[in-house]
C-alpha cells in the first residue's frame, strides 16, 4: 500500500500503520491491508485517536506500537537508532540484502526537501524499507528504495545524502527490522 489515509475512521496520520501492512505482506501475512491495521490499532488502543484528536495526527503511532502491532501478528522485531552501529545506513542495506523486513522513521520535510513538513525536527513520518541501491561496478552503497505513503510513491530511491538529512540527523528516528530472515519472494 502506498497512499495513507484511505481509510473510513478519518485516520490520515497513518503512515507508520501503512507501513505496519507493508511489513506484514512483505513477511507473507495475508489480509494485512491499510484498513485491517488501522481498525485493529485503534480497537487497541495502539495509535492515535479519537473525536478530539484532529484528522491529521489520528493513525499516528509510537515505535512501541509499532512493535507492539507486529508481534500481535505474530512478528518479532528489534529496533535500532542511527546511533547504534545495527541502525547505521550500510547495516540497514545488509539487513535488507539478506531477508529482513522493515520500517524506517524519519522526518517529512527533510524527507521531501518542503519545510512545511519538519516541525521541531524530530521524527515525524514513517516509510516501509524495500532494497537497496548499489553501484554495479564498485558495490558502493548509492541510497536506499522506499514505500513512502505519504508521497504516494509506491517505490522511491533515498540517495545517501538525503538518508543522513531525514534519517542520520534526526531525533528519534529509528528503525524496526524483523528479529530474523523473513522476506518472502515477490
Amino acid at each position: 500500500d502506498h497512499v495513507q489515509g484511505e481509510n473510513p475512521y478519518s485516520a490520515k496520520g497513518n503512515c507508520g500503520l501503512v507501513s505496519i501492512s507493508n511489513f506484514l505482506n512483505l513477511c507473507g501475512v495475508a489480509a494485512a491491508d491499510e484498513k485491517m491495521i488501522t481498525k485493529y490499532a485503534i480497537d487497541h488502543d495502539l495509535c492515535n485517536h479519537g473525536w478530539f484528536v484532529s484528522s491529521a495526527d489520528r493513525g499516528g503511532v509510537t515505535l512501541e506500537n509499532i512493535q507492539s502491532i507486529l508481534k500481535d501478528f505474530g512478528i518479532e522485531t528489534k529496533a535500532y537508532g542511527p546511533m547504534d552501529t545495527e541502525g547505521s545506513i550500510e547495516s540497514i542495506a545488509s539487513r535488507l540484502e539478506t531477508g529482513y523486513v522493515g520500517t524506517m522513521a524519519v522526518n517529512a520535510g527533510h524527507l521531501w526537501d518542503n519545510p512545511s513538513y519538519i516541525g521541531d525536527g524530530f521524527a515525524n513520518h514513517e516509510v516501509t524499507l524495500t532494497g537497496t541501491v548499489r553501484d554495479l561496478e564498485t558495490g558502493e552503497l548509492l541510497g536506499l528504495t522506499v514505500c513512502d505513503s505519504g508521497d504516494g510513491k509506491a517505490c522511491d530511491v533515498l540517495t545517501m545524502d538525503e538518508l543522513k538529512a531525514c534519517y542520520e540527523r534526526t531525533p528519534m528516528a529509528h528503525v524496526v527490522f524483523s528479529e530474523v530472515p523473513v522476506r518472502r519472494k515477490i
